[in-house]
């Protein structure tokens, strides 16, 4: 069970600005900045006997909400600026991923098939994998990536 908002309060401080948490208390090993950051690049962090993601407790203590999903507008997933959060699907947080960093076309949503000598364009939401045609040349099927995107994904569309 979570703890209530009057609890995180007394324990910590959010400053919705910066994005960054303070103990309230300090003294007994704490420091003042509250979490650490995670290999995935998340910070996370250890309040009330509960371990958070600094992005859903900066959510839950703006809003009083606590969210199942918090999307990072600019990608930064250290950037807990309230200005920077969002709530979002699983579909909407996938659409706002980089290009994947083994994508050989140089463009996301598009890769080489190569029996055909073509580049696809594909997009993936609602659980499953959209191709969007086949194109002579990569820009081409990177236009109907971001097209597609956009009207799907609207706001939460990243194409590069």
């Amino acid at each position: 069970m979570l703890p209530s908002l009057g609890e995180l309060r007394s324990a910590i401080s959010y400053d919705p600005k910066t994005g960054l948490f303070a103990w309230l208390a300090t003294g007994k090993g704490r420091k003042a900045r509250v979490g650490s950051p995670r290999p995935d690049g998340y910070w996370s962090m250890k309040v009330c006997g509960h371990r958070f993601l600094a992005h859903r407790l900066a959510w839950y203590i703006a809003t009083g909400k606590y969210p199942p999903l918090i999307d990072h507008k600019n990608g930064n997933k250290a950037d807990n600026r309230i200005s920077n959060l969002r709530p979002a699907t699983g579909s909407q947080s996938q659409a706002n991923t980089p290009m994947q960093r083994n994508n050989k076309s140089g463009y996301k949503g598009v890769h080489l098939h190569k029996p055909s000598g073509l580049f696809q364009a594909k997009v993936y939401a609602e659980g499953r994998n959209r191709s969007l045609g086949y194109f002579k040349t990569a820009p081409e099927a990177h236009a109907a990536y971001c097209s597609a995107a956009r009207e799907l994904f609207g706001e939460y569309a990243r194409t590069a």
